[in-house]
């Protein structure tokens, strides 16, 4: 049964006069003593602005600040209807902006989005949740010059919205520079995760012609060596970012990842073998530390590359025990030594070609042959 996208809902319920909002006692013991509890909202909160019934609050301990500017609130829970207050709890505080139903026609795509990709599949499972609960949490517009409004966040929403066949979505007007839109729109998909690696990193890179790498970090809460982690990905050669912006459904039975994109860069001179290893991951699902095995296989013995990027992981890793023996034998030898070596290897390679017997051959699977002609390989080449 395919996976319902439900929409995240962020907002906190109000209660209006038409009736008194009765707070569980348990669950809010500060509604029961009557005493004046503190409350943090978004400043762009909606559902805020113009209470004029009673506001339940949450303690303290169970707040949880939501991503953007603080305001804070003081409600005063009473245990009787009626008798109710709120009041700022800060000085110099903004007004905050109150929700607005706006038309879909008069709302055009940002120009600081973020998300490049919109995969259709996700779309319509979104859509399908609008059609049957309407859009849960409003979009973020601001004005532009010729009297529309620019998408800051939400633009998937949006997208939904429109394939739901609605006409207009909750929205919240702001005030914004470019600056602020553009941290604004990084921001909320940068905590969700909703961006994949490569839009991550182009974004940041986009923050960073706006701000110091300080203010970036500060604004998105990650350190700078993370920001220079995430711009990595973009050394990689575009073909390669585009394997990466892929959805999971076309990553077929193994997945191609950050991590494995991270592997790759050390082969960036390299494209067509970066190609060749994003398959091999697919094919064999293969994990980050599997592909940075042969990676570093490659890198160490490039006359075997081939090799490595034909033959299955298990076969790499036993031509690497091969490699690093010979590698280990590779010193001056006595006239003695050399030749009972060489008889050694003799014997050996008698051995192996007594195990390929056609009669044998009929009894053993596609990875023991595998194994054996790796081996047979590097002894006749040991005893040339």
């Amino acid at each position: 049964m395919p996976r319902q996208r439900t929409q995240k809902r962020r907002t906190l319920s109000k209660h209006s006069l038409t009736g008194c909002a009765t707070p569980s006692q348990d669950r809010y013991p500060a509604y029961q003593q009557g005493i004046e509890t503190d409350l943090l909202f978004h400043s762009s909160h909606p559902q805020v602005r113009g209470f004029s019934g009673l506001l339940s609050a949450r303690p303290r301990q169970e707040q949880r600040e939501i991503s953007g500017k603080p305001v804070g609130l003081r409600v005063f829970a009473g245990s009787g209807c009626g008798k109710e207050s709120v009041s700022r709890h800060r000085e110099g505080l903004p007004e905050m902006p109150e929700m607005q139903m706006i038309p879909l026609d008069q709302i055009v795509a940002g120009k600081n989005q973020p998300r490049q990709t919109f995969h259709e599949e996700t779309l319509q499972e979104l859509a399908q949740s609008i059609k049957e609960r309407g859009v849960l949490e409003p979009i973020v517009v601001r004005p532009t010059a010729d009297g529309r409004y620019e998408i800051v966040m939400g633009e998937r929403r949006y997208r939904a919205a429109q394939m739901a066949g609605l006409t207009e979505v909750p929205a919240i007007i702001r005030e914004l520079t470019d600056e602020e839109a553009a941290a604004d729109a990084l921001l909320e998909n940068f905590q969700r995760e909703d961006l994949n690696p490569i839009e991550r990193a182009q974004a940041i890179q986009k923050l960073l012609t706006m701000m110091s790498w300080e203010q970036v970090a500060r604004t998105l809460g990650v350190s700078e060596t993370t920001l220079r982690r995430h711009l990595e990905l973009l050394e990689l050669p575009q073909v390669i970012q585009q394997e990466l912006m892929k959805p999971p459904s076309a990553n077929g039975n193994g997945t191609f990842t950050e991590g494995h994109a991270r592997a790759l860069l050390p082969l960036n001179k390299e494209v067509s073998t970066q190609l060749r290893l994003v398959e091999k991951v697919r094919s064999e699902k293969l994990s980050i530390g599997d592909l940075e095995k042969i990676v570093n296989a490659i890198l160490e013995y490039p006359n075997k590359k081939e090799a490595f990027l034909r033959v299955p992981l298990h076969v790499t890793e036993e031509m690497l025990k091969h490699l690093g023996a010979r590698r280990e034998r590779q010193r001056p030898y006595k006239p003695q030594t050399a030749e009972q070596h060489l008889k050694n290897l003799q014997k050996a390679c008698s051995a192996v070609s007594d195990l390929l017997d056609e009669r044998i051959i009929e009894y053993i699977n596609t990875q023991q042959m595998n194994q054996l002609l790796a081996t047979t390989g590097e002894l006749q080449h040991e005893l040339e």
